[in-house]
């Protein structure tokens, strides 16, 4: 990911924003959540919901200059989104929400392959679950 040199997409309400480029394959390089989870359940014995984005969203929420399609770099977030909800779960959290507000917004290409981005994020994942769609607040 390019984020010194950004590029535009279109957030929900279709005004051009600046945002990451992607300029190579998506992987994940380290854990980024899991030492905020260790601090909340160092003061806390309640339950704990911790919250990432999910791969369908990412993949709007960036210029992909690399990949084929924007599938294609959703498939790939999906793995990195994965990799992270597994530590999440291993780290202690109780429940781990998936935010996909772009299905709402972009429904024609969330009926393509959203879907199939979610359910390659949450592949092999043994835990609770959830995914918030948000539904219009944005405009």
């Amino acid at each position: 990911m390019d984020i010194d040199n950004p590029g535009t997409a279109l957030d929900r309400s279709g005004h051009p924003n600046p945002v990451p480029r992607i300029v190579g394959k998506i992987r994940r390089r380290h854990a980024v959540e899991v030492g905020d989870l260790k601090f909340l359940r160092a003061h806390t014995e309640r339950r704990i919901k911790m919250t990432v984005p999910g791969p369908f969203t990412m993949s709007q929420q960036a210029q992909n200059d690399f990949y084929k399609s924007d599938e294609e770099a959703a498939m790939d977030y999906a793995v990195a989104v994965n990799e992270e909800i597994r530590d999440l779960f291993a780290a202690g959290a109780d429940i781990v929400q998936i935010d996909e507000p772009y299905m709402q917004a972009r429904p024609e290409k969330a009926r393509v392959y959203g879907l199939k981005a979610l359910n390659r994020a949450l592949e092999g994942v043994k835990g609770a679950t959830a995914v918030h769609i948000c539904f219009g607040y944005a405009a």
